[in-house]
């Protein structure tokens, strides 16, 4: 198998995804998943089949570690209220709660217009149309992701 395939399954296992979620979502067994998250299988003797399938699962939802200083970034990448939806619900996954993350989202977009308020000379944009995007997001809750 790919180094970067157990790459990819390494880090989906070793998120805070539930075996759960990842069984249900990509129609595995819990008890596979665990077997491979406690070491009883390893990942290199995955089954190719399968080992696609959790990296095309891994991919899809993009699971990373985003610091709080990179959620300004990608907040500030979003040019509108549904592309911003988009990526809240692509990064939510690497934290412990949808909650955690949506406090860390809000405090970031709060952060980004005030830092636009503040600079004048050199306005830091907020994607094309701030003023749709920033009251959105400052007003989501965590029912708005419950879709994903």
């Amino acid at each position: 198998m790919e180094k970067t395939y157990m790459e990819t399954i390494a880090k989906l296992f070793n998120s805070k995804l539930t075996s759960y979620k990842i069984a249900k979502d990509t129609g595995l067994s819990t008890q596979l998943i665990d077997n491979y998250r406690t070491g009883k299988s390893k990942i290199e003797n995955m089954a190719l089949g399968k080992a696609e399938l959790l990296v095309k699962y891994a991919t899809s939802i993009q699971v990373v570690s985003v610091s709080k200083s990179q959620w300004i970034n990608i907040v500030g990448s979003a040019k509108n209220a549904d592309e911003a939806k988009k990526l809240l619900k692509r990064y939510v996954f690497g934290w412990s709660s949808k909650e955690s993350a949506l406090q860390t989202f809000k405090h970031a977009v709060l952060k980004k217009d005030q830092i636009s308020r503040q600079v004048k000379d050199e306005k830091v944009e907020f994607g094309e149309n701030p003023d749709e995007i920033i009251p959105w997001l400052k007003n989501i809750t965590v029912d708005d992701l419950a879709d994903r």
